[in-house]
């Protein structure tokens, strides 16, 4: 399960499941859906971040051990449409605009609001999303062809963890085939982790867990 620090808790094809013209309107105000998107996800951080500290009895629980569920995704893509929309209407004092904003600035608060009286989902040991691999070519027995590579964290027990959030995508073609890690160390996060699962898949095809042996080569955070 994602954390919320993982960001990227909504994209921008899933606020267009709430408001169909979306793409149109940010392409007429030129409005980037993006960075809406990440604002969105610092703002929540921050107001999560206050609730725990003004609430939450257990000082071991921080913003790094919440995770993304259905209502805090709701929450989320709620308020970057209020943003948009705020954007949207200041653009051109567009008052259907306004309209739009003031809706989802209101639905947001509920959505928060609903979200705080159920109460935040926590875990205990938190698994960070992996950073983007670095991943270099060399000659192998596997065929000529474009590999899309990501990693995800396993802990410290051994466990494969496949639900914690995966590493970006990298994609490499090449003539030549076996993959290399680079030597390069990757900092490991808060000292719970220990290596790295590797994914690996042609153009096309679905990503596969390609080592039964979690991959060294990590240094701990000092």
């Amino acid at each position: 399960m994602a954390l919320i620090t993982d960001g990227q808790i909504n994209t921008a094809n899933d606020l267009r499941c709430y408001e169909s013209s979306l793409f149109d309107t940010a392409s007429a105000e030129g409005i980037d859906l993006s960075t809406k998107l990440v604002l969105a996800d610092r703002e929540l951080e921050v107001e999560v971040n206050r609730w725990l500290e003004r609430e939450c009895v257990d000082t071991n629980i921080e913003i790094r051990n919440v995770v993304v569920t259905e209502p805090l995704r709701q929450w989320h893509a709620l308020h970057t449409l209020s943003l948009v929309f705020r954007d949207a209407y200041h653009q051109q004092l567009n008052d259907r605009f306004r309209g739009k904003w003031n809706e989802y600035t209101r639905l947001s608060a509920g959505a928060s609001a609903a979200l705080f009286e159920r109460g935040l989902g926590v875990v205990r040991s938190p698994i960070p999303r992996a950073q983007r691999p670095d991943a270099t070519i060399t000659v192998g027995g596997l065929a000529a062809a474009t590999y899309y590579v990501r990693v995800a964290w396993n802990n410290d027990a051994g466990d494969v963890v496949l639900q914690a959030k995966q590493s970006r995508l990298i994609a490499l073609t090449d003539q030549r085939s076996r993959f290399e890690r680079s030597d390069g160390p990757i900092e490991l996060p808060d000292g719970m982790f220990t290596s790295d699962s590797l994914r690996l898949a042609r153009l096309n095809k679905t990503l596969v867990l390609t080592n039964s042996i979690p991959l060294g080569c990590c240094r701990q955070r000092g």
